[in-house]
């Protein structure tokens, strides 16, 4: 990655977190924010409560491609936010909306270092090299989506009750 594009994606990911709308956004949903480079994000995400499931998720955001395309979206474990497919699928929601789902193994057709999870929504930069084509109406835009765009989609379905259904 040149300077150049590591500036022009800090630059789109500070002003995301500058941002007065996404701040109340985040407050609203209380997302608790990290960032722990210049450009990746932590983000604590509440879903909607079920019986016997804790309700919190982490998700990293990876925003090296941002403003060209979205951020890759990951839930990983909290505690050394990195996903291990071998010890980690319970830190995955099970998430089913047609705009935002989650595999906890899809078959990359090239190697993906963020593979092999999938948040399978076209605000996520996984959607773009796992094969998917995006409607006009669906394709990144960095005019009309932020990084805080691609954090919704997941928030949203994680509390809608038909498309969350706990944990992997």
């Amino acid at each position: 990655m040149s300077a150049a594009s590591q500036v022009l994606s800090g630059a789109f990911l500070t002003e995301f977190l500058e941002s007065p709308d996404w701040q109340r956004e985040a407050e609203r949903w209380g997302w608790a924010i990290q960032r722990p480079t210049p450009l990746t994000l932590v983000v604590s995400l509440n879903a909607r409560p079920l019986p016997g499931v804790d309700d919190t998720f982490t998700l990293k955001l990876s925003c090296e491609f941002c403003p060209d395309f979205p951020p890759n979206i990951l839930f990983v474990n909290p505690a050394t936010q990195a996903y291990d497919p071998a010890l980690d699928q319970r830190h995955v929601a099970q998430l089913t909306a047609p705009d935002c789902r989650t595999h906890l193994n899809y078959g990359f057709q090239t190697p993906y270092p963020y593979g092999p999870q999938l948040v399978c929504t076209s605000l996520g930069h996984g959607y773009y090299v796992s094969g998917h084509a995006p409607t006009p109406d669906q394709r990144w835009d960095p005019l009309r989506h932020s990084v805080g765009s691609a954090i919704a989609v997941v928030q949203r379905t994680l509390v809608h009750p038909q498309h969350y259904q706990g944990r992997f």
